[in-house]
């Protein structure tokens, strides 16, 4: 699932739902074979499934899941599929700290600003603590007034100065 939300995550903007079961259905459908079932049929499985995964991460507060059909499902039932997608914050954040284990590069620090300080601070403190991002990490800091700049030059390290 981690790949179908690169989109909204890249995009900053609402993504149709209907593409992200786009995207699963070619991946499903390039990988597996169904001899008993048309591939209309296993498309529109998916995009049910997508459309539940969509509606659980909602509930975990990962995104936030707007133009579906006016009238609310019933208890218990998932919104049909349809609508779009976008990300909140906290998917933002939650996002930009697995991409890389899956080989996406992340822009780190200059999506943070986005996320507003109570959630990009600590991600920068801990990019502070590597010392191949520490010097932007702190020039981040800097600049949105959580460091003072004089701490910016370290005589001991002078590379994260650079």
């Amino acid at each position: 699932m981690l790949h179908l939300l690169v989109g909204p995550y890249a995009g900053r903007q609402p993504v149709p739902i209907v593409k992200l079961a786009e995207m699963a259905t070619d991946v499903v459908l390039g990988t597996f074979v169904f001899d008993r079932l048309a591939s209309e049929h296993v498309a529109g499985r998916i995009s049910w499934d997508v459309a539940r995964i969509a509606d659980a991460l909602e509930l975990a507060g990962v995104l936030r899941r707007s133009g579906t059909a006016e009238q609310e499902p019933e208890a218990g039932q998932p919104l049909p599929p349809g609508g779009d997608v976008e990300l909140t914050p906290a998917g933002v954040a939650a996002l930009q700290k697995r991409l890389p284990a899956l080989g996406y590069d992340v822009p780190a620090l200059a999506m943070l600003t986005d996320l507003g300080p109570e959630l990009a601070v600590p991600q920068v403190r801990q990019l502070a603590e590597n010392p191949a991002s520490r010097g932007f990490a702190l020039c981040w800091l800097a600049d949105n007034g959580m460091l003072d700049v004089q701490a910016l030059y370290d005589p001991e390290d002078p590379d994260s100065f650079a």
